[in-house]
């Protein structure tokens, strides 16, 4: 009985020294985690304003390589190198938990669970344990995955497999032959060959890929590129045709829904929403986004409705481009007749719309031009409104040759056609003797390396609104200025006099310029607003200087004369008018490629017209004249140096050739002086001349060239 105490004694002492050797052995494990976070610790500069939790482990560059790519998933931070090794790190503080030699470089994003870490490199999927690293299996599909896949996840990961196979993880991906499929990891236990006959069996785990099933996009020509996502047992592939397709888990075809892009990003699922980037491969960086030049487009026409200045301003564009209307000729007599009848047709009848045709380049800066064609070769032109067309679709190699204009989706038409672009190549009748309607792109204001045209009123339209706002206010001023009320002060017996008082005034209220007499006990006063314009007149001007600045317009133009003289107006319409001219050459020119296109299928049908590349083929398209001062000061300026050329002609001292070049010069036309040469050479003598002095004729000098008025003779 006398040993027990010892016992006792030796009993607390044990578990005492067990006590003080844990104690060191967690002060030794916080001093090498403290020295492992010392080692990676990374001096950063006082100016940078960062709070770091923890730093990622140092990689020898010579033993595992430079880190070149890094994705955080769940708890895990995973970090590839260039020589192809997969470190994963702990999300939460930063510790190295394991890291493996790959085959090569990782062809997407790795994939993490809740057992496993998944990877495809070469086209081998590979499992990785995500606790230890250590790889549990690598298949190899029968197609090439191109796209990230998304694994569903066993209810139970099995710690013993039996020789039955056991269903693991349900793989989604897409395949390089158009397909999407559905394959489910399988694994059991499998006897090996023993290597002796003594030996017993090998026994190891054994996995493969059980197909259950696939979908062809090959009509739809769709490649699935991002990672599928599922949400409710429902799985969602985006394919690079603009659409997400929907399928169950079991492989029955849902809802398909079209994308205003094709998908650029993986989705991402939430609380029933599904998000996804996409952006059109042919769209170019030097072009808005859809969302903004939607935007600006109805900005544009709102303004246009509703706002007199752009209104304004696009009515003096038509005004000056098409001015009285626009001619067209052709030397080869039937051709002409043709142009004409489609120049003409009550289906087209273009010398009207052609105002609408201004109007529309001016607003939206693009004109896409539907060409419908009959079996007799007769064209009609329509116009879609920029609007309506969503996106445009270039040659890869061509970005201002356009193969496609797809419309913008509508309740009643969820999957448009697309308007084929006009071809001269590959365009010709049908076997019916009918032609393909086809889609031609004019566009101004464009960047270089853009698809979409720029509205003459983009810039203006900040400016349009605060103008519009600044008027607003100021008329709003004005009427609250003028607004006053009556003050009676008096002495009444009771508040029941009082009101009775005021009762009276309210219904008889004084009128102006009426007389009121009132005794000592009332006094009557006006209370109004006391407002203050402040310059309202210098910031109203200073917004319209900016528009007219904008839209290259003069002030005097938008029935702003401020301060200008005859003098400075003339001075300042001269780049305007510029501005109008080179308009009036791209119109002009329009008109005749479009003319061109109406006279290439007409030719494919029909004996007895010639085709564009005969020499004979020649259509002249005449707008007005931007500006009838001009003209006078062109024609009183060659006028004056036709005397002049006429002695130097018969004193030998120029040519023919040179005479007619500075006469034309002087008028402000360019021609081709052989030409006209050769047909004054070949024409007939003139029937009748007129001489210098003839009855009738009036010497240069007698106009004014700044007004065009004529002067007054002495």
């Amino acid at each position: 009985m006398a040993l027990k105490p010892r016992v006792r004694m030796w009993g607390v002492l044990v578990l005492a020294l067990v006590a003080t050797g844990l104690a060191r052995a967690e002060q030794s494990q916080e001093k090498l985690v403290s020295a492992e976070y010392e080692g990676r610790k990374v001096i950063m500069p006082p100016d940078l304003p960062l709070d770091l939790d923890w730093y990622s482990p140092v990689v020898d560059p010579v033993a595992s390589g430079l880190i070149v790519r890094g994705w955080a998933a769940r708890d895990l931070v995973l970090l590839e190198t260039d020589q192809h090794y997969l470190i994963a790190v702990r999300r939460s503080d930063g510790t190295e938990r394991w890291r493996m030699k790959m085959l090569g470089p990782l062809m997407f994003d790795p994939v993490v669970t809740s057992h496993n870490v998944f990877a495809c490199v070469k086209n081998y999927l590979t499992a990785i344990e995500k606790r230890s690293g250590e790889e549990r299996w690598r298949i190899l599909p029968k197609f090439p995955m191109s796209s990230a896949p998304f694994v569903a996840e066993p209810p139970m990961y099995p710690n013993k497999y039996t020789k039955d196979w056991i269903p693991l993880e349900h793989i989604f991906t897409g395949t390089w032959n158009n397909y999407v499929q559905c394959f489910q990891v399988r694994g059991r236990l499998y006897d090996y060959v023993r290597t002796k006959l003594n030996e017993p069996v090998i026994q190891a785990p054994q996995y493969d890929l059980f197909y259950l099933w696939q979908k062809s996009l090959r009509l739809e020509k769709g490649l699935v590129l991002t990672s599928p996502a599922m949400m409710d047992d429902i799985v969602y592939f985006a394919s690079d045709d603009k659409r997400i397709r929907t399928y169950s888990r079991d492989g029955e075809e849902r809802e398909t829904f079209l994308m205003q892009g094709e998908p650029s990003t993986a989705m991402k699922l939430s609380t029933n929403t599904l998000y996804i980037g996409a952006s059109s491969l042919n769209a170019s960086d030097r072009d808005r986004f859809t969302y903004d030049r939607s935007e600006t487009l109805e900005l544009a026409l709102k303004a246009w409705r509703e706002n007199p200045l752009a209104r304004r301003i696009v009515a003096l564009t038509s005004q000056y481009v098409v001015g009285g209307g626009i001619s067209i000729s052709c030397q080869h007599p039937v051709l002409n007749k043709f142009l004409q009848d489609f120049w003409h047709h009550p289906l087209n009848n273009i010398p009207i719309k052609i105002y609408e045709w201004c109007d529309e380049l001016t607003r939206s800066g693009n004109l896409f031009v539907l060409l419908s064609t009959d079996n007799a070769g007769m064209s009609y032109v329509r116009l879609v409104p920029a609007q309506d067309i969503d996106s445009i679709v270039s040659r890869s190699n061509d970005i201002e040759q356009p193969l496609l204009f797809y419309p913008k989706r509508t309740p009643e038409e969820i999957d448009p056609k697309p308007y084929p672009a006009y071809d001269p190549n590959n365009d010709g009748p049908n076997t019916d003797g009918s032609f393909t309607s086809v889609m031609l792109h004019y566009a101004v204001n464009r960047p270089a390396g853009a698809q979409w045209g720029e509205s003459d009123l983009a810039p203006l339209l900040r400016w349009l609104s605060r103008y519009t706002n600044w008027l607003e206010d100021r008329a709003r001023l004005n009427r609250f200025r003028t607004s006053f009320l009556y003050v009676v002060t008096g002495k009444f017996l009771s508040e029941a006099d009082r009101a009775a008082r005021q009762q009276t005034l309210n219904a008889f209220p004084p009128t102006p310029g009426s007389i009121l007499v009132c005794d000592e006990s009332e006094k009557w006063d006006i209370i109004s607003a006391k407002l203050d314009s402040q310059d309202a007149n210098t910031d109203g001007l200073a917004l319209k200087k900016m528009i007219s600045a904008g839209s290259g317009i003069p002030l005097h133009f938008l029935a702003e004369p401020e301060s200008a003289t005859r003098t400075t107006a003339e001075a300042a319409g001269g780049p305007t008018y510029r501005r109008y001219e080179q308009r009036q050459h791209f119109f002009l020119w329009m008109i005749q490629d479009l003319l061109g296109v109406v006279i290439r299928r007409k030719s494919m049908v029909s004996k007895g017209y010639p085709m564009m590349s005969d020499s004979a083929v020649s259509i002249l398209v005449q707008g007005a004249d931007i500006s009838a001062r001009d003209n006078v000061s062109l024609s009183l300026s060659a006028a004056n140096i036709a005397s002049v050329l006429r002695d130097l002609r018969d004193r030998s001292l120029i040519d023919d050739a040179e005479m007619l070049r500075l006469i034309y010069r002087f008028a402000g036309e360019t021609v081709d002086i052989e030409n006209i040469l050769k047909a004054g050479q070949a024409a007939p003598p003139p029937t009748f001349y007129h001489s210098p002095t003839a009855t009738g004729f009036k010497p240069a000098g007698r106009t004014d060239p700044v007004s065009g008025e004529e002067k007054q003779t002495p």
